[in-house]
């Protein structure tokens, strides 16, 4: 875990991380940057608070260098690590708490469905369990797991700098875009011609066609794909 204090506009390169995901716990500003080491080159990533990335799938990064980009000073703390990582949300998150004394036999006369929740956390205590334990089943089992979705990929493509009209390369694999227009910009970024990008913010659009890029010559749009 990365846990630094970050002036405004200062750079850290090379702190000790490893692992395939990055998540931006914490942020004094609105987004910011990180490069990630791999042994096949530079992956670089525009981030806001409680945002996740990964590398490409079968790369590992072995270091990262941190940009806070933003106007404010601030305790910045990142999280790495291997696999999937899945926030935590302490509303949804539900603890059981029980102790419990097995009968000395278990007998399951129908299938008996289970419905794993993503959120709950069990806790569970017990008592006495013996070396040997017969279990009977009859029939055919049902486990059933609900709500499983592969992580999803982000790439960073080259920043889109205005010097007339740009364009957004197409990529029919892509599932989407998430577009970001620094704070620093000083005109409005027009995507496609009807989707207006102020200074500062950022939206995600589900297209794999090729976008028009135009505004003030210098602004810059940076570009996220998500495959």
């Amino acid at each position: 875990m990365i846990n630094e204090l970050f002036h405004a506009g200062e750079t850290k390169t090379n702190l000790p991380a490893t692992g395939q995901y990055i998540f931006l716990e914490k942020s004094p500003n609105t987004y910011i940057a990180v490069r990630a080491e791999t042994a096949n080159g530079v992956r670089e990533y525009t981030m806001k608070e409680r945002e996740t990335n990964y590398v490409p799938a079968g790369e590992e990064f072995i270091s990262l260098s941190v940009v806070n980009t933003g106007e404010h000073a601030g305790q910045v703390v990142i999280r790495t690590g291997m696999g999937t990582f899945t926030q935590s949300n302490d509303h949804q998150k539900v603890t059981v708490d029980n102790e419990i004394n097995l009968p000395s036999n278990i007998n399951f006369s129908s299938p008996q469905p289970i419905y794993p929740s993503s959120t709950a956390v069990f806790n569970t205590k017990v008592q006495n369990w013996p070396s040997e334990y017969p279990v009977v089943f009859k029939g055919v089992q049902k486990v059933e797991v609900t709500n499983q979705s592969s992580p999803s990929e982000v790439h960073a493509l080259a920043p889109v700098v205005m010097d007339g009209k740009k364009s957004i390369p197409s990529n029919a694999k892509r599932k989407g875009l998430i577009v970001l227009a620094p704070e620093t910009n000083q005109g409005v970024v027009m995507i496609a011609g009807v989707i207006p990008l102020h200074a500062g913010g950022h939206t995600t659009i589900p297209a794999t066609n090729a976008l028009s890029v135009t505004g003030v010559d210098g602004d810059v749009l940076n570009v996220l794909e998500v495959r």
